[in-house]
């Protein structure tokens, strides 16, 4: 992870890899980089991360992919190693509101299992109990934690309503409650 010419803010970088081929077909790639990314927005408190690939890396671009990464542009670039070769590299972008959409979930059937997160949005359990049922659940989940929720109802007169929100407190000030409100 590192700021470059691609990057010319501070709020962005650009994510790297390479793998030798002994060491391919293992995943070793998306978990290094999950949680290089989770640290980027996280930490770092970057916005976005940008990563290329070049035309024919079909297992790069497949990372990308697997990673949330959109397509942006393809640049010609040509390297001068011996003889001059002209390549195609392909662009792509994530941004930290994409990411953080990409972990929201909605809740259908036990939504008592996220109970500890939605008592500290509604401390009285069976105040809780008389909107979740009724309600759609959202959970902001990453690699099994639940960071966020929020309850949302439809009222009588047609509007919608917030029952519930809350960040779990080492998640807190990054974003997540404001994104999954969105």
């Amino acid at each position: 992870l590192r700021h470059n010419s691609q990057t010319e803010k501070m709020y962005e970088a650009e994510l790297g890899y390479w793998l030798g081929v002994p060491y391919w077909g293992r995943d070793l790639v998306p978990e290094a980089a999950h949680e290089l990314i989770r640290y980027a927005f996280e930490d770092m408190r970057l916005d976005r991360i940008w990563c290329c690939y070049f035309d024919g890396n079909m297992k790069s671009k497949r990372v990308q992919e697997k990673l949330g990464f959109r397509y942006q542009f393809t640049t010609d670039i040509t390297t001068e190693t011996g003889l001059v070769k002209s390549r195609k590299k392909n662009v792509n972008l994530l941004t930290k509101d994409q990411w953080i959409s990409d972990r929201i979930k909605v809740v259908d059937s036990n939504k008592r299992q996220y109970m500890q997160l939605l008592l500290l949005a509604d401390e009285q359990e069976n105040m809780i109990d008389r909107y979740l049922d009724r309600g759609t659940l959202y959970v902001l989940e990453d690699n099994g934690v639940a960071k966020a929720e929020t309850v949302i109802t439809i009222e009588d007169d047609g509007i919608a309503e917030i029952k519930s929100l809350a960040v779990a407190p080492e998640y807190q000030h990054k974003g997540y409650g404001r994104s999954i409100i969105r």
